[in-house]
């Protein structure tokens, strides 16, 4: 997946994952593909950067990438046994040239001695492969250039010669071809452990060959009724139960199967495992929100604690919102600058496609609550506003104006902020680092302002404004970077308040809504707090009640104190923020001293504790 999020290694458990212990000699690994074990107890680690094996249990990782492999990059990698003697498998690719080798000596072969090319190879593209093997029996499903899969290979003599099956994998029931130019995104394959001429392989659909590849037969569907259905974009399939069972990982969580696909069924009830970008909160219904769910629609969730939600769009949900003076007014979208608005409190819904091609695929918009306008990314150096979202009865209808501005520098709009202070102020995040003030978003001539903080690089996912607008926090989701700033005075000064936080990216921040010297921001693997934003030295703190997953955004509900989590896998979260308590102390007994008029006389109070005060202090 080109926006995967990167890992950190290798982690070991020797309880059967009961716990888990990190492997330090594995830090330099952060996308992995595949883990294997052989019979002897070798670990081979498939990597974007190589193959490596470990002889000793993970304590040491020896490269043994093949020198004449096209690409480093590896995506696939199988062992044809583990109980015995076998050979290893790899492919590479990944938006690099593929190419396959072999080897019969894995726990000894090097780079440069022990790999094996074949002597008929299937077709090399610069894109994903996948291999499949059991025995001497391999399938392969190289996409193309153009993330095509047209065509099954097949080696029966444990990959040295390979041929294109007879049958070629067949269209979706839309009649769009097989992997739809995704072959970089969904693309899986596995043989039946009991059957080698038994074979699955996962596109937008399954399909499946019960004949060693003369013919495949689409066995799913995630539209109409050309099959079972099984959700778009297959990603795993696993064979189990000695051949007889199947389990299909895709876009839409786990589908199961008894009868080796002939018959397939969802199994997601009560995993809770959506996948949501967005978030957005009633501003007077406890219990009610929206959540833009990746490849699942907008998600209307409205009972306390855990429970269903209600899916009133589909397609891929993404960015939500709902007008907090006018609650009824409730907007989610779908990709690039398609939306979705409903003006009954969300009974009804009615889709908008301003620009079916215009901004990101998933697209960051805002929505004015005060001027009911919508700002969102349109286009490299400019941005999209949207006049009447309330009330416009179509597309065709909807007042819309693509606004340039010249200190956006050519970038493409990344976050977008609404400031609840000055009307039509809007704050954007651009894709290249930059944050940029606009002021009269609304009209023709808006005046703008470069505020980056100085050094700033990456990706700008959030940009937020705290008890004033002086009170500014952006933060940036790309790895390498500084990913937190904070500013006091409007943008003209930032501190970097990364602290003690890991290299990941940040995704959404906000401030405490008791004092601006707080923060709670989410991350790529949950929510982080701090009690004192201080440049170098801030400590941030993992949430401990929070799952370690990405978290997306965070909206924060004033009247019940009420923050809102969208996860991306783990559903939504919420909690509600403690009101302070305030404090109380026994003061000493009261100092009486001559003070005699008209001398001055110098108080000082110390500090016992940190924290806001306000009240009036008495001298009598």
């Amino acid at each position: 997946n080109s926006d995967a999020a990167q890992g950190v290694g290798v982690f070991k458990s020797t309880d059967g994952g009961a716990t888990w212990t990190f492997l330090n000699s594995s830090s330099a690994y952060t996308f992995c593909t595949r883990i294997l074990c052989d019979y002897q107890g070798n670990v081979y680690l498939a990597t974007r950067s190589g193959v490596f094996r470990s002889n000793d249990g993970g304590s040491n990782w020896t490269n043994i990438t093949p020198s004449s492999a096209a690409s480093t990059r590896i995506c696939d990698m199988e062992i044809s046994s583990t109980a015995a003697p076998a050979r290893l498998h790899i492919v590479t690719g990944i938006s690099s040239a593929q190419s396959y080798r072999y080897t019969d000596n894995p726990s000894t072969v090097t780079t440069s001695t022990g790999w094996n090319s074949p002597t008929t190879a299937f077709p090399s593209y610069n894109n994903r492969a996948e291999i499949a093997v059991l025995g001497t029996t391999l399938y392969a499903i190289p996409a193309n250039n153009s993330g095509q899969v047209t065509n099954v290979y097949k080696s029966i003599d444990g990959g040295d010669n390979w041929a294109a099956c007879t049958g070629t994998p067949p269209n979706t029931v839309s009649g769009s071809p097989f992997t739809n130019t995704q072959g970089w995104y969904d693309l899986s394959v596995r043989i039946n452990p009991a059957n080698p001429d038994e074979c699955i392989i996962g596109g937008i659909d399954a399909a499946r060959t019960l004949d060693g590849g003369t013919s495949w037969t689409r066995i799913s569907a995630w539209v109409g009724s050309g099959g079972q259905y099984v959700h778009a974009d297959q990603h795993d399939v696993q064979w189990w139960d000695g051949g007889n069972k199947l389990l299909f990982a895709c876009d839409g969580g786990v589908h199961y199967s008894s009868d080796k696909g002939t018959t397939i069924r969802d199994r997601n009830a009560g995993l809770r495992i959506k996948q949501f970008y967005a978030v957005a909160i009633h501003p007077t219904q406890t219990n009610y929100f929206l959540a833009g769910a990746q490849d699942n629609g907008v998600h209307q969730l409205s009972t306390a604690g855990l429970g269903s939600s209600v899916e009133v769009t589909g397609g891929d949900g993404a960015y939500v919102a709902i007008d907090q003076d006018e609650p009824n007014y409730q907007f989610g979208s779908y990709v690039y600058n398609t939306y979705r608005r409903s003006s009954n409190n969300g009974a009804n819904w009615t889709s908008f496609t301003i620009n079916s091609s215009s901004g990101r695929f998933i697209n960051p918009w805002e929505y004015d609550n005060q001027a009911n306008i919508i700002y969102a990314c349109n286009a490299a150096g400019n941005y999209l506003r949207w006049d009447n979202p309330q009330t416009a009865l179509s597309a065709a209808a909807a007042t819309t104006t693509v606004v340039p501005i010249a200190e956006f520098a050519g970038q493409n709009v990344s976050s977008v902020h609404v400031s609840p202070f000055t009307s039509n102020r809007v704050f954007f995040g651009l894709g290249s680092g930059k944050v940029v003030r606009v002021s009269n978003a609304h009209d023709v001539t808006p005046t703008a302002v470069d505020i980056t903080p100085t050094g700033a690089v990456g990706y700008v996912n959030c940009v937020n404004t705290g008890s004033t607008e002086s009170k500014l926090i952006a933060v940036y989701a790309s790895y390498n970077v500084t990913h937190v700033w904070v500013s006091q005075d409007a943008g003209v000064t930032w501190t970097a308040c990364d602290g003690n936080l890991p290299n990941m990216p940040v995704r959404w921040a906000i401030f405490h809504p008791d004092t601006d010297t707080k923060a709670i921001i989410a991350t790529e693997t949950g929510i982080w707090e701090t009690d004192l934003l201080n440049g170098s030295s801030t400590v941030w703190v993992a949430n401990p009640s929070f799952p370690n997953v990405r978290a997306s955004m965070l909206k924060y509900r004033a009247s019940d104190r009420t923050l809102v989590a969208s996860t991306h896998g783990r559903g939504v979260w919420t909690t509600t923020i403690p009101a302070p308590s305030g404090f109380s102390f026994s003061a000493p007994s009261p100092v009486t001293v001559a003070c005699p008029a008209p001398q001055n006389m110098s108080v000082t109070l110390n500090t016992i504790s940190n924290g806001g005060f306000t009240g009036a202090v008495s001298l009598t």
